[in-house]
């Protein structure tokens, strides 16, 4: 999995909560190691989705090994980032057939229909 900010996961917890609000049938599946350096915040991702009791519904990964097979274990893709220059996860998810939304960072038309782009978390929570 690529390299996210720490705000763009932690954002996506935040949203994930709202739209679980709405809908509680969704799991959010998070894939990606843990650097050294990254430990604390790691830890505080956890910490949030147990003070939002979603203990059950948020499931971190580590690393991903195959990604193409767990793509296929999941039903919507979300890239979460504010700048790329080429998001191979997105590209990879696609090729998978997965359903992927974005946000809308410089580039991000090239890759996805319009409707698959959002700004705000209130537009992401739209797609759904």
């Amino acid at each position: 999995m690529p390299y996210v900010s720490q705000e763009e996961v932690y954002e996506l917890i935040l949203d994930f909560y709202e739209l679980n609000r709405l809908n509680n049938g969704f799991t959010l599946h998070i894939g990606g190691g843990v650097r050294a350096r990254f430990k604390d915040y790691y830890e505080a991702l956890h910490r949030l989705v147990s003070k939002l009791n979603l203990n059950d519904k948020v499931l971190f990964y580590g690393h991903i090994s195959d990604p193409q097979n767990w793509y296929h274990k999941i039903d919507i893709l979300i890239s979460n980032s504010y700048s790329e220059g080429l998001q191979v996860t997105p590209m990879e998810a696609i090729a998978s057939g997965c359903y992927c939304l974005s946000h809308y960072w410089d580039g991000a038309e090239e890759l996805l229909p319009e409707e698959n782009l959002f700004f705000t978390s209130r537009e992401l929570l739209k797609r759904f």
